[in-house]
């Protein structure tokens, strides 16, 4: 009796045991866990909680580990435990700060704003870059892109701290003068009330990832903490036919004249089809329909980096300019292109043989509206 007695006892503590294991041991969504650190390291992160980074490299894949280490990870990146469990999405209303210098009003005086989330912040900014936005220069042939101003670009960086947000833009046809947007984010303390802080990492990512795509569609080049964005650029130029089998054919144009001259030729070149044109990041996208309803043949034009093909900066004014080539005028922007002597859809290398006619035409045009303004003068 007193063997079995004591087998039961150790059964029982040995439960026990575990149950209180188990209910220290909570589960993340290792997908929310990784979206909300961001481009932090996984050993910055280990380090700040205590454990090592094989620990939280484990903890990452398993999404298991203990209350206490979960509430120190959801400290660290500015949210909630519930929100790293998936069980509710983490607003983040941590009230910002923005203060705006322009030296063409109030005499330079900074104006101070204070908006209730950083998501409030990002409408703002993009209002007052469409009205400081560069004019580009249109060409008078209409065989070119807007070419845009030369001159200081916009700059967005966060300080090595992470206490502040800097983004400047230069005022439009002011020379080397800049608007700059001192970003900050409080957070409220119940003995303390307000006080500075570093930006949580949240906030941090989703200022940087708007940002960045503001400036995307008004610049064709900026620089990101440091980093000078679209200055080595090409564009990649796929075709994808769907009943053929294999990878689409790919070219690369060298800058924004040729791809205007590629679109005149696909007009020129292409059968009757109702061509589909829509924007993507970094360039535009057109479906080609030559039997309705369904879409024969897909084009993307991408601005990208040279050194590494990633996604450069494509200034909406572009795209605008090639809806007008293809004589697009509705949203979305569906069209006619094409004749009816041209009996088969073309091969790129068709297509880009057929730029050089183009640009003949073009030289031809500027030859003849500088001759009348000679004339005129």
């Amino acid at each position: 009796m007193n063997v079995m007695y004591v087998e039961c006892m150790l059964r029982s503590s040995t439960y026990q045991g575990r149950s209180k294991t188990m209910a220290r041991d909570i589960e993340l969504d290792t997908t929310i866990l990784k979206e909300t650190r961001g481009s932090l390291s996984q050993e910055a992160v280990a380090e700040r909680v205590g454990i090592s980074r094989e620990a939280y490299h484990r903890l990452e894949k398993r999404g298991t580990c203990l209350k206490t280490t979960a509430e120190k990870i959801a400290e660290f990146l500015g949210v909630t435990v519930k929100h790293l469990q998936g069980l509710e999405r983490d607003e983040l209303f941590s009230p910002f700060f923005c203060e705006v210098q322009h030296p063409g009003i109030d005499e330079g005086r900074p104006q101070q704003h204070l908006f209730n989330k950083d998501s409030e912040v990002v409408p703002f900014i993009k209002d007052y870059i469409d009205c400081e936005r560069p004019v580009p220069v249109k060409d008078m042939t209409g065989g070119r892109l807007p070419e845009f101003p030369t001159g200081p670009i916009p700059s967005w960086s966060i300080s090595p701290d992470s206490k502040e947000g800097s983004l400047q833009i230069p005022i439009r046809n002011s020379g080397e003068q800049f608007v700059e947007f001192v970003l900050k984010e409080l957070h409220y303390s119940q003995t303390t009330g307000y006080i500075w802080r570093p930006m949580t990492q949240w906030p941090k990512h989703a200022l940087g990832r708007d940002i960045r795509r503001i400036l995307s569609n008004f610049y064709p080049e900026f620089y990101d903490n440091g980093k000078h964005i679209g200055e080595q650029t090409q564009f990649m130029v796929s075709l994808r036919v769907y009943e053929e089998v294999g990878p689409a054919n790919t070219v690369f144009l060298q800058d924004e004249t040729l791809v205007l001259w590629f679109i005149v030729s696909l007009c020129r070149n292409m059968p009757e089809c109702t061509v589909n044109a829509f924007s993507i990041e970094g360039g535009i996208s057109l479906d080609l329909m030559l039997k309705q309803p369904y879409c024969n043949a897909h084009i993307s034009i991408t601005r990208v980096h040279t050194d590494d093909l990633s996604i450069a900066p494509f200034p909406r004014t572009w795209g605008q300019r090639i809806a007008v080539a293809l004589e697009l005028d509705k949203n979305p922007q569906f069209g006619k292109i094409g004749s009816s002597e041209n009996k088969a859809l073309p091969k790129l290398s068709e297509l880009m043989d057929c730029i050089e006619e183009v640009k003949e035409v073009y030289e031809h045009r500027r030859q003849n509206l500088k001759a009348a303004e000679f004339r005129e003068s």
